[in-house]
């Protein structure tokens, strides 16, 4: 399912965790294969991000209220649903939240699907390590960019408004 051996780390630039998650976040991996969750888990801890394993849909729910998930590797063939049907809840209940999914399923109608769905990238296994990891990468990246620009919209609105206010009283 994924390649076996980890990468050697000169394939891999290095990454400050502080560049892809802030301090509290996680990584959650949705996979029913503990062989694929434990060399996912390994790997992304090896590169200095937090993560946290769910092995069902069930589980998904019970865990993401006590973390603040930043990105999660979601399986579409879960025991208890299909994470394409899941994908619109997730990206409802949690938009800050980044999806990949990753699936042994290599359909372009299904890819498109779980994009149109709401997936910021998919993966099919098997999948190189490396591959793995400039798509995590660019994914927390752009999300990263993406509440950076929602933040300072609101600071640039908030001082529009102060000048004005302050303009209005002069």
């Amino acid at each position: 399912m994924l390649d076996s051996q980890p990468p050697q780390s000169s394939y891999l630039s290095p990454v400050d965790p502080g560049e892809l998650l802030e301090e509290n976040e996680v990584v959650l991996i949705v996979d029913d294969y503990p062989d694929i969750v434990g060399l996912l888990q390994e790997f992304l801890q090896d590169q200095g991000l937090p993560t946290i394993t769910a092995g069902s849909i069930a589980e998904l729910y019970q865990i993401i209220p006590g973390h603040n998930v930043a990105l999660t590797i979601l399986d579409i063939g879960l025991p208890d649903g299909s994470g394409i049907e899941l994908l619109p809840q997730l990206k409802n209940n949690f938009p800050d939240m980044s999806i990949i999914m990753l699936t042994a399923v290599t359909d372009l109608h299904t890819a498109l699907e779980c994009l149109r769905h709401g997936a910021d990238d998919y993966l099919t296994k098997p999948v190189q390590f490396t591959d793995f990891f400039a798509t995590l990468r660019k994914v927390l990246e752009k999300r990263r960019l993406a509440i950076n620009n929602r933040r300072y919209q609101r600071q640039i609105e908030q001082a529009n408004f102060r000048i004005n206010l302050l303009h209005e009283l002069t």
